[in-house]
């Protein structure tokens, strides 16, 4: 029997239950392991290196099967895997999509985020990441990252890691999900920051050369609001997130 590594805060719980749901819902997995799996994460906060593990390769395995059944967001051009899209003649403010993951990111209690934008504006990229234990063990600077690249009429976004603080000119590694269960980005939450993309650009769409007042992005508070109103959170998260901001 493994003994308990480390514990996790009520975030990470919360992350690694959710992820349990999705790969019983899917059927991936032992149904009796996860459940145990489950068990130990309410009643202990916590998991061994061995859970943590078998976590992270079943959450491979649903990242695959929930990019494979989702919507592809253009005809070409889109990574088989999920990780990359692009769009053309949608004439999209890239300023201010990046404005948008910036505010879904404070929303969904990231503790650290930072963003940053080529001269020529021509490369946007936005990193997340977030504290706790678990998080810190899977690696002292891999974090979330988004990348942005193009113009407005013709640009493409790739989701995956990097090192903090490298972003712009520098070779961001958007090299799939290995050992991002530990950062808060398993595929439940990689599935919702895509459908946050996708949105985001059918919202923005021929904002770009319009004056900031008629295209302003919501604020953190109004897209808790939204994610609430969508189900993607419960009134709690939602009390307990707005306390956050």
């Amino acid at each position: 029997m493994h003994t308990i590594r480390k514990i996790m805060d009520e975030k990470e719980v919360a992350e690694y239950v959710e992820l349990v749901d999705e790969l019983q819902k899917e059927r991936i997995g032992n149904s009796n392991n996860l459940i145990e799996i489950k068990q130990m994460l309410v009643k202990n906060k916590g998991l061994d290196e061995g859970n943590l593990q078998y976590l992270t390769e079943l959450d491979i395995q649903l990242d695959v099967k929930l990019n494979k059944s989702s919507v592809k967001v253009t005809d070409k051009d889109n990574d088989e895997k999920g990780k990359k899209a692009s769009w053309k003649d949608k004439n999209v403010d890239l300023e201010l999509l990046t404005q948008k993951m910036v505010d879904f990111f404070n929303a969904d209690g990231f503790s650290e985020i930072r963003h940053e934008i080529s001269t020529d504006k021509t490369e946007y990229i936005i990193q997340a990441k977030k504290t706790g234990v678990l998080r810190t063990l899977s690696s002292t600077r891999k974090v979330i990252t988004i990348q942005i690249n193009g113009s407005p009429n013709d640009f493409h976004v790739s989701v995956g890691t990097g090192e903090w603080g490298k972003g712009v000119g520098m070779a961001v590694a958007v090299t799939g999900v290995i050992g991002l269960v530990g950062l808060g980005f398993n595929a439940v939450f990689r599935e919702k920051v895509w459908n946050i993309i996708k949105s985001s650009v059918v919202s923005l769409e021929n904002t770009f050369g319009k004056s900031t007042e008629t295209s302003k992005t919501d604020t953190p508070l109004e897209i808790l609001k939204k994610r609430l109103a969508l189900g993607e959170i419960t009134i709690d998260e939602f009390n307990e997130l707005k306390g956050m901001l």
